[in-house]
């Protein structure tokens, strides 16, 4: 019998384009978070997946593995997704941010906000709400 738990998806799939702003795979830096959790959470397949910790985020790694995309916690244990934001947009990373959060009351709005500020930034942003499951 199928498990009706593995079913669930997240409420918005996400969609990052790459440097020629296409959809595509390719390096992508986890910062504190597993490549197991976060391709089953955001449906992203086929990636090159660089794991990290926030305070390891230099220049140096970003130009060693040149990511498309980073996927993050909302919130973490010392920094939240704009703490990374911020540290990314000061070393030069003009690329995607996904932020992966348990349910949020109010997600609509955590998205636009954190959105604007990225978008400020130059850097875009994608909140993935994970499911609740029963």
């Amino acid at each position: 019998m199928k498990n009706p738990r593995s079913s669930k998806k997240p409420d918005r799939t996400p969609s990052v384009p790459g440097p020629d702003g296409k959809n595509e795979t390719g390096k992508i830096l986890l910062v504190d978070v597993g490549s197991g959790q976060a391709m089953k959470i955001t449906g992203l397949t086929g990636a090159d997946c660089v794991e990290t910790r926030f305070a390891d985020v230099t220049p140096a790694l970003l130009g060693k593995h040149q990511p498309y995309a980073v996927v993050c916690r909302l919130f973490g244990g010392d920094h939240d997704a704009l703490d990374l934001a911020d540290r990314l947009a000061k070393i030069g990373y003009k690329g995607a941010i996904l932020a992966l959060s348990p349910h949020l009351p109010h997600a609509a709005q955590v998205r636009a906000e954190i959105t604007a500020q990225c978008a400020r930034k130059g850097l875009q942003f994608e909140l993935i709400v994970e499911p609740v499951l029963p």
